[in-house]
C-alpha cells in the first residue's frame, strides 16, 4: 500500500493507505514517555471532523461515509506538528 513516512528523533510515523478507500492508519515506531498525543483530522474545507489519542503504536483514522477530497491529518509530537494530505477517493 502507498503510504507516507517520516522520521523524527528516532521514532519512524507511517500513515497508509494513501490514497484510501475508507480507513487510515497512522503507525508509531514509540510514543515519547510521558506523551499523549492526539491526532486531529481535518475536512477538505477546513473544517475540524475529529480528533482522538493516540494510545498504541497503531491508531486507525476512520474516513468511511465521509465524501471524497483531500484531508488533512494532524498531530504534535515533542513539540513537532505533524500534517500529512490523505486522500479519500
Amino acid at each position: 500500500n502507498p503510504q507516507i513516512e517520516e522520521t523524527f528523533d528516532e521514532i519512524e510515523i507511517k500513515v497508509y493507505p494513501n490514497p484510501t478507500q475508507g480507513a487510515v492508519f497512522l503507525e508509531l515506531s514509540k510514543i515519547p514517555e510521558g506523551e499523549n498525543p492526539e491526532i486531529e483530522i481535518w475536512s477538505p474545507s477546513g473544517r475540524l471532523i475529529g480528533k482522538s489519542k493516540i494510545t498504541g503504536q497503531v491508531t486507525r483514522i476512520n474516513l468511511w461515509g465521509k465524501p471524497g477530497g483531500i484531508y488533512i491529518v494532524k498531530t504534535d509530537i515533542s513539540g513537532q506538528v505533524f500534517n500529512w494530505k490523505i486522500i479519500k477517493k
